[in-house]
């Protein structure tokens, strides 16, 4: 799975590291400053991306996967029965507490590897308290919806 870009982390890295004085001279100014930081940083991660290919020989990116089932199974499982836990996903009222308790369990007892999924959820519901963020006060629990886990080819 190719999921990183070096280049464009490499980029902005560079861009802050080196051209925060330009942005901010640039906001000083007030002329084009959208265009200005966002030029400063593709030009940055164009360099960056020239810099990293003749360092490495021009070898093509590689990804790497984030091992989020082992995890969930081992030193996050705190945090996600902490953050998925019945009350939270209650009072969310987005999500159907008895799906995301068999999305859970299936996980945590090796029926299923659900890890992805459970990343994008933890991810959510922090998100959602870090910032306060509520369903609207007339949402109501989503109905009761069979929990259909995949099969292993």
């Amino acid at each position: 799975m190719k999921s990183s870009n070096p280049y464009f982390i490499l980029g902005i890295c560079i861009a802050i590291g080196a051209g925060v004085g330009v942005a901010l001279h640039n906001i000083a100014i007030g002329a084009g400053v959208g265009a200005a930081i966002g030029a400063g940083l593709i030009g940055t991660t164009l360099h960056a991306q020239r810099l990293y290919r003749e360092a490495k020989g021009n070898l093509s990116k590689e990804g790497f996967d984030i091992p989020t089932h082992h995890w969930f199974r081992t030193v996050l499982q705190p945090l996600l029965l902490e953050t998925l836990n019945e009350r939270n996903v209650r009072e969310s009222g987005i999500l159907s507490w008895p799906a995301v308790e068999g999305i859970v369990r299936a996980h945590l007892d090796r029926r299923a590897n659900l890890g992805y999924h459970l990343w994008g959820l933890v991810v959510l519901f922090l998100w959602m308290k870090q910032w306060g963020i509520t369903a609207p006060s007339h949402a109501e629990e989503r109905p009761e919806i069979p929990l259909v886990l995949p099969t292993s080819a």
